[in-house]
């Protein structure tokens, strides 16, 4: 008898987790899901606003030791990562489709400036490694390789949120002029929400945010971007309700709704009340600073 109720037990758990992982896995898959560009180079992250990028090369021939190798290595992989760094931050959309290189016609400028942003790209340590391959012997088993075959891997990081150069923008997309005659009360928000579901809204550095006059309430300066959590769920509204509950935007977030894109392909109509909580935020604060990180651009998974 109890040989039978363990047989049933076991039998009970095993279907109980064969119902219950999927929920997990749907669940996961919602959760951490991520705004993401992949390149040639690279990898954008436009969620957490960042570009990873690994370069990968080997010991150079005249190597005396496996130390030696493995230094030159690291350095010449290091070198190929910043080049595909730099090849990328030139191609980053700036406003709508609008690349970095388009803004600046100063070949030299351009040089200098992504040369500059390059050096502040961080290396990724937990992401570094030197692989030799291993070689196989009496069937299964293995053995370390020649170090000579090794590589090395480096992968940067390069923040986009906090040290993309603003001085690039054009005058056109200058923050908003306050009037000094106009007092504002201090805003009781802590972070701005950006619902743009089912607008055509591409992931870009800089958005504006415009009144149904299309006159200019105030610019985002690399927003954190979070995709719509339906994929083949019908649950667009949870992604909202999960930027709401990011600390990101702090306790006391202001939610928006973005009512049409402009013809520029970057500038988001709002509502009235909306564009004039926007100045008062604006005003008052910095949340829509350049190095600020509180605005939360929520728009479909299919966009990029």
């Amino acid at each position: 008898m109890a040989k039978r109720i363990l047989v049933g037990a076991a039998m009970l758990l095993a279907l109980a987790s064969v119902i219950a992982v999927p929920q997990v896995t749907v669940w996961t898959e919602i959760t951490q899901a991520n705004i993401t560009e992949e390149t040639d180079g690279g990898l954008i992250d436009w969620t957490q606003g960042f570009i990873l990028v690994t370069g990968m090369a080997v010991a150079p021939l005249d190597a005396q030791s496996e130390a030696h190798g493995k230094l030159m290595a690291r350095e010449a992989a290091l070198a190929v990562a910043q080049l595909r760094l730099a090849e990328m931050l030139e191609g980053v959309r700036v406003l709508g489709v609008t690349a970095v290189r388009n803004l600046i016609l100063d070949e030299a400028v351009l040089e200098t400036v992504v040369e500059g942003q390059v050096k502040m790209a961080q290396i990724v340590p937990e992401l570094e490694e030197w692989i030799i391959p291993r070689e196989r012997f009496l069937f299964f088993f293995s053995r370390p390789g020649d170090w000579r075959n090794g590589e090395y891997h480096v992968t940067i990081q390069y923040n986009l949120l906090g040290e993309f150069p603003v001085t690039i923008l054009p005058y056109a997309i200058a923050p908003p002029a306050i009037s000094e005659s106009q007092d504002f009360e201090t805003t009781p928000f802590s972070g701005l929400i950006i619902n743009a579901l089912g607008t055509p809204l591409r992931t870009t550095l800089f958005v504006r945010l415009v009144d149904p006059n299309e006159s200019e309430v105030g610019v985002v300066r690399g927003a954190a971007y979070v995709p719509s959590a339906g994929y083949e769920l019908s649950l667009g509204q949870l992604s909202v309700e999960r930027a709401e509950q990011d600390p990101r935007v702090g306790a006391a977030p202001l939610t928006i709704d973005v009512l049409g894109v402009g013809e520029d392909g970057y500038s988001l109509i709002i509502s009235q009340s909306a564009a004039d909580l926007v100045r008062q935020m604006e005003a008052t604060s910095d949340i829509l600073a350049p190095q600020s990180d509180r605005v939360i651009v929520v728009l479909d998974s299919a966009q990029r």
